[in-house]
């Protein structure tokens, strides 16, 4: 079993009967962390208190990191999710591997949205009918 504790800006796993640590990628308050289903990926939130809250994952090996966080993003004509006030929040883990989340953007706007281990940004789950 792999479990996650966050403490004074770090993100400790451990598993395996090993014990790591996350580097959190900025100054911020970091919280919510979810573990993929097999393992081998941790999501967490980040409160970087300049008005918004992004997401961030990072690749495990036996509950250790195997690379730095990497931010979340949103296609919206190049820019970070993360700015304008914009919230990336609730992530949750489908067995396939996609990570589903809820995210706002800087209207205020609230979408599901999903993200592939691809390397690409998050999408929008559903398109407005309008």
């Amino acid at each position: 079993m792999i479990a996650a504790q966050i403490f004074a800006g770090w993100i400790f796993t451990a598993g395996l009967a090993q014990a790591a640590e996350v580097q959190i990628p900025k100054e911020g308050h970091a919280f919510n962390p979810r573990f993929s289903h097999d393992g081998s990926r941790l999501a967490f939130e980040l409160n970087t208190y300049e008005g918004g809250i992004d997401l961030y994952v990072v690749d495990l090996s036996q509950g250790h990191p195997t690379a730095s966080a990497r931010k979340i993003s949103l296609p919206m004509a190049g820019s970070s999710f993360s700015t304008g006030n914009t919230v990336a929040a609730a992530p949750t883990w489908h067995p396939s591997g996609m990570l589903i989340f809820e995210g706002t953007d800087g209207r205020g706007v609230s979408r599901l949205y999903f993200w592939n281990n691809t390397g690409g940004q998050g999408q929008r789950m559903f398109q407005d009918t309008e």
